[in-house]
C-alpha cells in the first residue's frame, strides 16, 4: 500500500535489546524462587512449575508473588515481561488513522502529527480515541479555548 504507514511499537524487541528477562529481572534484584515461595505462601513446586510455563497461564496470585519482591505491581511486571504489541495506522491516501476517515486534509495531518508524536511518548491511542480526537477537532470545549489563550494569548 503506498503511503500506508504502519508504526509498530513493541516494547519486547527494546527488552530484548536489553536481555530484559525473567530469570535476568529477578536475577539483577537477587531475588530467588525460593524467596517467592517464602514470602507468598505458595509452594517452591508450585512456583518452580509456573514460572516454566507461559506467562499467559500464570494466575493474578503468581504474578503477585513474583513483583512483590520487585517492589512493583503484578500489572507492571507484566507489562515488563509480556509486552504488548502496539500498531499506529495511518493511510495518507484514505486519510485515516486507525481506521478513522478524517475528511480535511489539514485536519488529517495536525491530527496525524499529535498523535504520531505522543505515541513516541508511549500513547497508544484506540480507534475511540482517534474519534474522540476528530469530534473535539470539530467541536472545541470553550473551556480548553479560553484556558488556551489565558496561558499562551489570542493568537
Amino acid at each position: 500500500m503506498k503511503n500506508h504507514i504502519k508504526i509498530w511499537y513493541h516494547i519486547s524487541e527494546v527488552m530484548k535489546m536489553m536481555n530484559v528477562t525473567l530469570k535476568n529481572l529477578l536475577d539483577d534484584n537477587q531475588i530467588t524462587q525460593t524467596m517467592i515461595a517464602e514470602t507468598s505462601g505458595i509452594s517452591l513446586a508450585t512456583i518452580n512449575q509456573t514460572l516454566n510455563r507461559p506467562i499467559d497461564s500464570w494466575s493474578i496470585k503468581i504474578l503477585d508473588a513474583v513483583a512483590k519482591p520487585l517492589y512493583m505491581s503484578a500489572g507492571q511486571l507484566l507489562d515488563i515481561i509480556n509486552p504488548s504489541k502496539f500498531e499506529l495506522e495511518t493511510n495518507d491516501d484514505l486519510m485515516t488513522i486507525q481506521g478513522v476517515k478524517i475528511d480535511n486534509y489539514e485536519m488529517y495531518q495536525q491530527i496525524r502529527f499529535a498523535v504520531e508524536n505522543n505515541v513516541m511518548e508511549g500513547w497508544e491511542p484506540t480507534k475511540q480515541d482517534i474519534e474522540d480526537l476528530l469530534r473535539f477537532a470539530h467541536n472545541p470545549d470553550p473551556e480548553y479555548i479560553a484556558r488556551y489563550k489565558e496561558i499562551f494569548g489570542d493568537e
